[in-house]
């Protein structure tokens, strides 16, 4: 695997070409969580983000770096990651632990695969409440397909309470197609906006 500093160089390096623009703060590995069901993975990479002052407020971007050196941006290359990791999901409990993942790398702040609408925080009262999505927030959905894994499935995110349903695949060599993804409902939950 890359050495830290290495992955750092690396990231700022392809964001400052990239994205032509001042990087104002680099993390290693701050939002990556390896799911339970799949803790090896992303052995081969190292998870960087990249706070960029190109837009205003500015953007945080998140990439894998590979110890070969190459720089993928999450999520939109998250497929050719995983093809270099080399995993084989074997199971619907590895199916999710790979849409977790892939949710961690495709949004700001936290975001949650939902088993129900409680799972959603709630505390101040000042946005909606998320018990008004008990009837429509249910567990994922995982069904086994020749390809992998159909799953249905909610999310939440913290960076502006956005609720959404989502209809993937995730294919035997942990790679996501999404399929269609609707947002229910925002400013949901414990949301946070930024200005």
């Amino acid at each position: 695997m890359i050495a830290p500093d290495k992955a750092k160089e690396l990231a700022v390096e392809w964001a400052m070409v990239t994205a032509a623009s001042q990087v104002t703060d680099v993390e290693l590995g701050a939002r990556l969580v390896a799911p339970p069901e799949i803790p090896d993975i992303m052995q081969r990479h190292r998870v960087v983000e990249i706070t960029v002052r190109d837009t205003l407020p500015p953007r945080v971007v998140l990439v894998a770096v590979g110890g070969d050196g190459q720089v993928w941006e999450m999520p939109g290359e998250f497929n050719a990651v995983m093809a270099a990791e080399g995993l084989t999901i074997a199971g619907q409990a590895q199916a999710l632990g790979i849409i977790e993942l892939y949710l961690q790398l495709s949004r700001q702040g936290q975001v949650l695969l939902l088993r129900g609408a409680a799972d959603i925080p709630f505390e101040d009262g000042y946005w909606t409440n998320p018990r008004q999505f008990e009837d429509t927030v249910y567990p994922p959905e995982v069904e086994a397909v020749d390809e992998g894994y159909r799953l249905d499935f909610y999310s939440w995110s913290e960076l502006g309470g956005l609720l959404e349903r989502w209809h993937c695949l995730a294919t035997r060599r942990g790679e996501v197609v999404v399929y269609e993804t609707t947002v229910v409902a925002n400013l949901v939950g414990d949301a946070v906006i930024v200005q």
